[in-house]
């Protein structure tokens, strides 16, 4: 709020990231009353809290790269753990070659 102040930026309203299932309607109104209060501003709304919402689809990920999976593309836009996704950064050939031969780099 201060730097939108400093620098002369009317804020339209807030919107809450991550409220959890169980405080939603709780935070939904005690934040407008307080926002509308203390800086004359709206709550825009609140984004309950998902696990998957930090963690990228494989639809993500082939936007990213610029790229097109090689396999599942049924589960493209299903959600996954950064620490359950691998990706290979190389040719399909030389992953199945490291794979035969080097199976702890893959």
């Amino acid at each position: 709020r201060i730097l939108c102040q400093h620098y002369n930026v009317r804020i339209a309203g807030v919107v809450i990231n991550k409220v959890r299932k169980d405080k939603y309607e709780q935070t939904k109104h005690y934040m407008a009353k307080a926002l509308k209060q203390a800086w004359g501003v709206p709550l825009l709304g609140c984004v309950p809290d998902r696990p998957y919402l930090g963690c990228p689809a494989l639809f993500d990920l082939e936007r990213l790269f610029h790229t097109k999976l090689v396999c599942g593309h049924m589960h493209r836009f299903r959600h996954y753990n950064v620490n359950d996704i691998n990706l290979v950064t190389t040719s399909l050939t030389r992953f199945l070659e490291n794979l035969r031969e080097k199976a702890s780099r893959t």
